[in-house]
Parts: structure tokens; sequence; C-alpha cells
């Protein structure tokens, strides 16, 4: 019967009731161990043996609850939400869970009563026999010490009177024979048989051999990790290795010694923000309502502003804030700073430290706000027929792409391909105005020329490349950045800083080698589509991009469109020489008072040779028209035969927005049969 562990525990056992309870305290105690270490093995062990028996019963009641629930309840008894649970299931549910949790504390004592009856039938047992070898030392001598000594293995027993175990024989000389009640004498298992002591010996030597293996197992891990960690360290690209690169793609005469772009560009922005700031502050002292400044709304009219704007009244007056703060620039000097940065060739006169990237990043150039300042001033010079105003501003727009196109990357080469359009839209809207003609389109043609200078493409690619390396190198420098598991903190971390770029976030970290390799397959097949001589080619090779590697890092850098940066390119390549052929051609107006009959009458007196058609191989197609029927005013057209491969003679599609279409390859069904005409504004025809 089950008793509670409370005072007289030994009571609970009837192997004891025929001692006293002075005898049965001394039993306990033997059963508890003769030392502390045999105590504390002893006691942890049986609190295992308990724990195991509680956590099975636990999860076997859990599995068998929502068994129950899921079984015969349509919802919880006690959930707040879906239909109620009449009361008589619910009384029915907390019972049942009552019983089932129940289940494993009783089953705990009743393991408890089964260990402590074991262990005391065992010392009863064994009270006759050496505590060493298991040899009977019943009938042997007792010492004057109350001590008995084996005689297989020397070992010394105590004797203790109280408990019945000295006795004397015939001749009065005491002898040790413990006083055991008959029922204990039973036969029961006093050894544990043979095959089970194998079984333990067996079972030690394989776990004490597993926690070698484990322990080696980690050194060796830990050893690994840190000798790559090592060897990341040092293959990682140095600061020699960017200057080497940055040098490869400097235009050709530029030195160290040539003033830097980057630092002249600082200075201008900070000479910019400086004329806002002064004339939003003016505006403050007049009026509670400051407008912002928006250089888009510049070159629009209200039909446009209309379009795009949602207050009308508050877009015209931003625009004319916009305004006044593009000639306050001008009168604070802000130009002739633009005019020195454009005379800058070199850009970055020496890269940072690779530890230091970060900080470069965030302190690069604001293309885009330079490039809208110096938009919106070569609009404000179309509408003021400002010639020279407009060619400076077309200079640093020029000169910002050009410096642009030198950033980190081909996400830098990228914008610098759409800022190139802007530039090239705003000279034909020149020209259309009539303000770039004669010596005009000449210092134009040399600003051109001056700003046209582009590293190839596969350097950008290659900043990528060596960017990427740095990146993972960073990751894999250190072996406690190694020891990246897939829920630890760390990695967490790291795949949400990358997810936040666009990378899927079940990508995997990976290793340093898988990394590296993944990243070069991918700068291998972008380079080979950059490199491509033929741009149908280099389309073909950018469609068949590698496919997702699942390693958080390269899937990043496999998402750049090379497929939109190569027909940027190739639109930029048609619309730089196209629109050299027009200035020429104005250029030949102001000069012979006419446009020519051919191309040909241009060579070599305005231009050296004629610019070629990248689509059909042979010079850029020309075509005089009617100035009264054209619906731009033109006297003539500069046109590819763009990618149908078809020279329709300059046949013009109305809508602006469906223009570039042209370039695309294959082209659309509905747009075959016209012509890509480079001298169009980017407005429709009416």
């Amino acid at each position: 019967m089950l008793r509670l562990p409370i005072k007289h525990l030994h009571r609970a056992f009837p192997e004891l009731d025929g001692y006293s309870d002075e005898q049965c305290a001394k039993f306990v105690r033997a059963a508890r161990g003769s030392t502390r270490r045999d105590r504390f093995v002893r006691s942890l062990v049986h609190f295992l043996i308990i724990a195991v028996i509680n956590v099975v019963c636990f999860l076997a009641g859990a599995a068998f609850l929502f068994w129950v629930v899921g079984r015969f309840f349509a919802s919880s008894p006690f959930s707040s939400t879906g239909p109620r649970v009449p009361f008589r299931e619910a009384v029915a549910v907390v019972v049942i869970c009552t019983a089932v949790i129940s289940i494993g504390p009783i089953l705990g004592y009743l393991a408890r009563d089964f260990l402590v009856i074991d262990r005391i039938r065992w010392i009863l047992r064994s009270r006759g026999m050496c505590a060493t070898c298991r040899y009977s030392l019943v009938g042997l001598a007792v010492s004057p010490d109350n001590r008995v000594t084996c005689p297989e293995c020397a070992t010394q027993a105590e004797v203790d009177a109280s408990l019945g175990e000295l006795t004397t024989d015939e001749a009065g000389r005491p002898r040790f024979r413990p006083d055991v009640a008959e029922e204990v004498k039973a036969p029961l298992v006093a050894r544990t048989p043979d095959w089970v002591k194998t079984l333990l010996r067996i079972a030690r030597t394989a776990c004490g051999a597993l926690l070698v293996l484990v322990v080696l197992g980690l050194l060796a891990g830990e050893a690994f990790l840190r000798i790559q960690a090592a060897n990341v360290r040092k293959t990682r690209p140095t600061a020699a290795t960017l200057r080497a690169h940055l040098e490869a793609g400097q235009p050709p005469g530029t030195s160290m010694d040539d003033p830097d772009a980057v630092e002249v560009a600082a200075r201008l922005l900070a000479r910019i923000n400086e004329t806002e700031q002064l004339i939003t502050r003016r505006h403050r002292e007049t009026s509670d309502s400051v407008p912002s400044i928006v250089f888009w709304y510049v070159g629009m009219d209200d039909a446009r502003l209309a379009e795009v704007a949602t207050d009308v009244e508050d877009a015209r007056l931003a625009r004319l804030f916009t305004i006044e703060c593009l000639r306050a620039m001008e009168g604070e000097g802000v130009y002739e700073l633009a005019s020195e940065f454009a005379a800058c060739r070199r850009v970055w006169g020496d890269v940072p430290d690779p530890v230091d990237l970060e900080h470069v990043y965030a302190n690069s150039i604001d293309r885009l706000f330079l490039a809208n300042v110096f938009r919106a001033k070569a609009h404000l010079a179309i509408e003021d027929r400002d010639a020279p105003g407009f060619v400076r501003a077309i200079e640093g727009l020029l000169a910002t792409i050009r410096v642009t196109s030198m950033q980190f990357g081909l996400t830098h080469r990228f914008y610098c391909s759409q800022l190139e359009l802007w530039a090239y839209a705003l000279i034909n809207e020149a020209v259309l105005a009539d303000i770039l003609n004669g010596e005009t389109a000449g210092v134009m043609l040399d600003v051109m020329e001056v700003q046209s200078y582009r590293p190839p493409i596969s350097w950008n690619a290659e900043w990528d490349r060596l960017l990427a390396h740095m990146e993972i190198s960073s990751t894999f420098e250190s072996a406690a950045r190694l020891r990246l598991g897939p829920w630890s903190s760390k990695g967490k971390k790291l795949k949400e800083r990358y997810s936040m770029t666009g990378t899927p976030a079940n990508g995997r970290i990976g290793t340093y080698d898988a990394n590296i390799r993944a990243v070069d397959a991918i700068h291998r097949y972008a380079k080979a589509a950059l490199d491509a001589s033929e741009h149908e080619e280099a389309m073909s090779l950018a469609v068949a991009r590698p496919g997702p590697t699942g390693l958080i890092i390269p899937d990043f850098r496999a998402g750049f469109p090379i497929d939109r940066l190569i027909w940027l390119e190739v639109q930029n390549a048609l619309d730089r020489e196209g629109m050299r052929l027009v200035l020429c051609l104005e250029r030949y107006r102001a000069a012979h008072g006419r446009i020519p009959e051919r191309l040909d009458e241009l060579v070599p007196e305005f231009i050296d040779q004629l610019p070629r058609d990248v689509w059909g191989g042979g010079p850029l197609g020309y075509v005089r028209v009617d100035p009264l029927i054209d619906p731009f005013g033109r006297s003539f057209l500069v046109y590819s035969i763009g990618a149908d491969g078809t020279d329709d003679g300059g046949k013009m599609i109305r809508r602006a927005s469906e223009r570039q279409r042209l370039l695309w390859a294959p082209v659309p069904p509905e747009l075959q049969g016209f012509d890509y005409i480079i001298n169009t504004p980017n407005r429709d025809a009416p």
C-alpha cells in the first residue's frame, strides 16, 4: 500500500516489520548510502528514473487529451470563440484532464517506493556479504573493535551489535551472524546477472568512447573554423586590390595628382544646400507657408502639372520657388563650382581601406540630387533662351553622369544610364527650340566629347564581384561568425539584413567557398553578357541568367537586371551618336544656310566619320522633312532602323511612350514597320 513520505517511512515496507524503529532507521541510512558520493549518485539515478516516467506519462496523456477533445468535442470548452460546449461535456473534459494529469505523480510515487524497497531488500540480502567481493562473511570471527575481515580481499566490515549481527560460538568467541528474518532469506536474486553486467560495461565503454569522439569532433571543428577564418583574412580583397581596379577604370592620361571629382562634388553639394537654406529662411520671414523645392516641376507647363501633381496650385508655387532657388544658386557661384567639378577628369583620388567602404557608400555623391539641379537649370535656360547657361547645365549633368559611372558596382552604372537619357532629351529640346545652333552647337559637341568617357560595363561588374568577395569575407572572417547555425541569433540577423534588399529570407548562409564559387559564376555570366560584341547576343546571354543558388549573398547579386542595363546602354549609344550628328547638322545649317542633302557632306569638315547604327550596321538614317508638315517643326530626322532590322524611311510612331519599345528584341508585332527617331522630343506627336 502506498504511504506518503512523512515520518516513519520504513514502516511502509513489510520487510522491516521485525525490527525496532532504531534498527529500521539504521537500515534506511544504509539504503541511502554510506558516503556523500554514494548518496548523490543514487539520488540522481532515482530522480532521473522518476522524471522520465513523468515526462512519458505527460506526453502520452497530452496526446490522449488532444485526441479526446478533437474526437468528441467541436471546440474547446475553455475557448472564448466558436460554439460553446455544453456544461456536462465541459465537466467531463475537466475530469479527464485531472485524471490524466494525476497519472504522472502517482506513477512517480510508485517508482519511488519500488526503488526504496528494492534497495532495502538488497541491504538485507547483502548484510552477510563482503561489500567488495560479495564473499560470505557469516560465521567469521569478530575482532575486539567489532570488525570482521574478508578472507578473499581483506576488506574489513563493521559489525553492529544493535542490529543482532554479533553472536558467540560454543567456545564463547564472538562471531558474525546477522539476524535476518526467514522471509527475507527467501530465494531472491542476490547478485546482478553476468549478462547485465556485460551490457552495463559495454554501455559505459560506448558512452565514454562517444564522449571522447564528440569532444574530438568539437575540437577538430573549431580548428577547421579557425583555419578557414585565417585563410579568408588572407584571401579577401585588400586596399591594394581595390586601388589597382580603380586605376584601371580611370580615364586615360589621369594621374594621382589630378583634382578629385568626389571632393569637388562634396563642396558643390554643400554650396547648393547653403543657398537652398538661405532662400527658405527668407520665405519663412515673410510667410508661414514655405513651398517645397521640387526640381522635377521646372520645365512643365500647367497642363503637364495637372497630370503629375495632385494640387496644381501647390505644384505651381513649388515650381516658382524652385526657379527662385536656381537663380540664387547662380548668383552664389554654384555654376562656377560646377564647371570646376566638370573639369575634374579623375574620380576618387584614392580608394579607402576596405573596412571603410560602408562609410564611402553613405557619403557618395548624391547623383539624383545633382542631376535634378542641372536638369532643372537646363529647362530654365531653354525657357530663358540662355544658350551659355544651357551648355553649363548640360556640362554639369554629363559630368555627374560620368562620375556616377565610376562609382562602385552595376547599380551606379544603371542609374548613370538612366540619367544619360535625360541629358540627350534636353539637348534635343534645345535644338528644337533653336537654342543650339552654329557656334553654340560646336561648344556643346566639345562638352559631349570631354564628358563622354565611360569605363567598360565589365569594369563595374568587377566592382560588384570584389564587393561581394569583401561582403562574404566579412561574414566568414572570424570563427565566431562561422558558427552560424540556422537558429542562431547571428544567423537570423544576417538573413534579416539581406532580406531587406530583396533576398529571399529562407536563403542559406552556406560556406565561404560555396559563396565565392557562386559569386564567381554569376560574374562570369555577367561579363560574358556585358562584353558581347553584338547587342542581340548580349541580350540572349542576359536573359539566360543563372537560377537561384539558395545562398543569401549570391542570390542577391544575381538579381541585378543586366538585360535592362544592356538595353539602356544601347539606347544611350544611339542617342549619344545621334545627337552628335544632329548638332553637326545644325553647324552645317549655320555655315551653309541649309541642311545637307546627304550625310556624306558633313565629312570631314564637321565630323570625322558618320556614326554607326548598332542595329543595322551601317550609318544612322537621315531624311529631310518639311517643317510645316512635321508635328514638331523639324526639317530633318535622324533615326535607327530599330530591332526589327528594316529601314522604313524614318516612319515615326505617334506615342512617345512606345518609342523606346522599338529597340526591344523582339519588337512587338504592332510596332513593326516604324523606325527609332532619335531627334524626337519626349512627348506625343499631335
